[in-house]
This record gives C-alpha cells, sequence and structure tokens, in this order.
C-alpha cells in the first residue's frame, strides 16, 4: 500500500511542478508552493487514520499533514507502520496524547523558493540545509524516504547559483521521480542536484 502512496505523492509533486513551469508567477512566495502542495497530495490521497486515544473516542487522522515532526513542510503519515503499532506505543505524555504529533512519516517534504531574480547565495544554501535539516532530524528514523524541493522563479538565477555551487551536480532528468534526492525546478526544467 505504501508503493501506491508514494506513487500518488510524486504524481502531486510533479503536477506542481508542471504547474510552476507553465505559471511561475502564480506562486509568489514559497508559502504558495505549500499551500498548493497540500492541496494536491490531499486530494491524491484522502485516506484517514484511526489512532487511540486516552479519552473516550479515537482520533481520525488525515495522511497528508503540514509542519509535522521536526517541522518538516509536508509529510505523508505512514498508514502501514501505524496501523502495526501496539497499543502501548499510544501512551500519553502526562495529560497529552502528544504521539500523534510524532507519528512514522513515509514521505518528508522540504519546500525552498526563490523567487524573482533574487540571487542571495544564501537561499541557494538554505535548500541544501534542508536535506540535512531531515538527514539530521532526531526524527529520523521515523522518516521513511525524504525529498528536497527547490523552485527557482528566474532562470538567471538558476545559472548564478549553478555556477556558484561547484560542490553540487545538477543533472537535467525529466520528472521527480527519486525519493531522498534534491530537486531544482526552474521554468524550463528540473535537475536532480547532489552534493560532492
Amino acid at each position: 500500500m505504501n508503493q501506491g502512496r508514494t506513487d500518488q505523492c510524486l504524481k502531486s509533486i510533479n503536477s506542481l511542478a508542471i504547474s510552476f513551469q507553465r505559471y511561475p508567477f502564480k506562486y509568489l512566495l514559497e508559502s504558495d508552493i505549500q499551500c498548493d502542495l497540500f492541496g494536491r497530495l490531499r486530494l491524491e490521497i484522502n485516506e484517514k487514520i484511526s489512532v487511540p486515544s486516552s479519552s473516550e473516542s479515537d482520533y481520525t487522522l488525515d495522511l497528508i499533514n503540514s509542519e509535522y515532526l521536526d517541522r518538516f513542510d509536508l509529510c505523508c503519515l505512514n498508514a502501514d507502520v501505524i496501523e502495526s503499532m501496539s497499543e502501548s506505543d499510544f501512551q500519553p505524555n502526562g495529560k497529552y496524547d502528544e504521539y500523534i504529533y510524532h507519528l512514522p512519516v513515509l514521505l518528508a517534504i522540504e519546500l525552498k523558493y526563490i523567487k524573482g531574480k533574487y540571487r542571495q547565495k544564501g537561499d541557494f544554501q538554505k535548500f541544501l540545509n534542508d536535506a540535512d535539516k531531515i538527514r539530521n532530524s532526531k526524527f529520523r528514523s521515523k522518516v521513511s524516504s525524504s525529498l528536497c524541493i527547490c523552485f527557482i522563479q528566474d532562470e538567471s538565477v538558476f545559472s548564478y547559483h549553478k555556477s556558484t555551487y561547484g560542490n553540487c551536480v545538477f543533472t537535467e532528468v525529466d520528472s521527480i521521480s527519486e525519493l531522498d534526492n534534491l530537486y531544482v525546478v526552474t521554468p524550463s526544467s528540473v535537475y536532480c542536484v547532489v552534493k560532492m
């Protein structure tokens, strides 16, 4: 079942990438991209999961969430793992059921957006740091896979960052298809990014 959910996530992400390439100025802020992808993911994966509660009725949670675990921009909860968890995994912390905010994640997504002709070197570095954020998160053991995606609104800005970061290899690809990778989406192309 998880492979199907992963495929649905990739379908939503690539749908957003195509929309961004057609209409890059439809998205003025990173939050616009995050909201758009959140909506696409919730439409594609409209499943819910029941999680035990210390009160009378169970929690009904959507699989798609934002700002989850270590404030990952978006995530898809790992329903297969959650369903196999034992009752002892759902113990409240004091009088609160905080475990609902720390459930296993199938896919964590970090997004960055570089708008207009903004060429600050630090912006692209923040994108590269997002990969480290997931890799070094105290919740890493709860994350099955991840994606970091940077949307760059202007091709010349991408060219600047590409020439500035010699420690990265940018390979043009047809779509976002491999998990645990970094990608850049520009108005004309999609690149897989490998830090050397």
